[in-house]
């Protein structure tokens, strides 16, 4: 699939980014370069092992179409399930989005809750005393 987007198989470094150069690199490397980011790749103490993973990207490089890609993501059912239900341990892609989009809703609401609620509070005691 790299080759025929024409993405080398080499770690890029901010400074290749910034000079327009092809390949792969972490989103602490765009941070860098492009200063677009509020956050980065999970900290694993700076030891992300890349020599290992462009070896197996470059042994395990395969021609998938779109389709085979989709259902690589987002159909299969390999995500550890956030609940840890022993019956459903694993979950989908989007199982796991609209798990996580309910779970956030919910917090909004909370949220918005506890804000009218210290809007209540902050009114009564801004009254003036009689």
């Amino acid at each position: 699939m790299s080759a025929r987007h024409d993405v080398p198989l080499v770690q890029l470094t901010a400074r290749d980014l910034t000079q327009g150069k092809r390949g792969i690199c972490g989103h602490a490397e765009v941070s860098r370069a492009f200063g677009q980011s509020d956050h980065g790749d999970p900290d694993i103490g700076g030891r992300f092992p890349w020599p290992r993973f462009l070896q197996l990207l470059t042994e395990e490089e395969l021609d998938m179409d779109a389709k085979q890609v989709y259902d690589a993501v987002w159909n299969r059912d390999a995500i550890p399930g956030p609940d840890k239900d022993p019956k459903n341990p694993t979950w989908k892609a989007a199982s796991v989005l609209t798990d996580t989009n309910k779970r956030l809703r919910a917090l909004e609401t909370k949220v918005a809750d506890q804000n009218a609620k210290l809007t209540q509070i902050l009114a009564l005691l801004q009254k003036p005393r009689a």
